[in-house]
């Protein structure tokens, strides 16, 4: 199953927050819930998960890397996400709550 056939089943997440936020929020509640049921990643009382910018453009080959900052810095300006990176690292970490 593609994104684009998932989110169907969430168009009101795309009515609210915009298709391309919710093409991206289906790959992260994945591994939300992934990290969740497998009790990994709980850090401070919230669930997270980290990828990088270049990782997300090899899962996403339609967006460019400054598409992905910009999907991020929405999702974060609009409240769905939590990130920060870890420098050196050049990894998002996206937290839940």
């Amino acid at each position: 199953m593609t994104p684009l056939t998932r989110i169907s089943g969430y168009a009101h997440v795309a009515m609210q927050y915009g298709l391309e936020e919710a093409i991206f929020l289906d790959s992260i509640m994945y591994w939300y819930r992934e990290n969740r049921a497998n009790n990994r990643n709980y850090q401070d009382g919230r669930w997270w998960t980290f990828n990088s910018v270049r990782a997300f453009t090899e899962l996403f080959p339609y967006w460019s890397a400054n598409q992905v900052r910009r999907i991020i810095n929405r999702c974060q300006e609009k409240g769905i996400i939590k990130n920060f990176s870890l420098a050196p690292i050049n990894f998002k970490y996206i937290i839940f709550d």
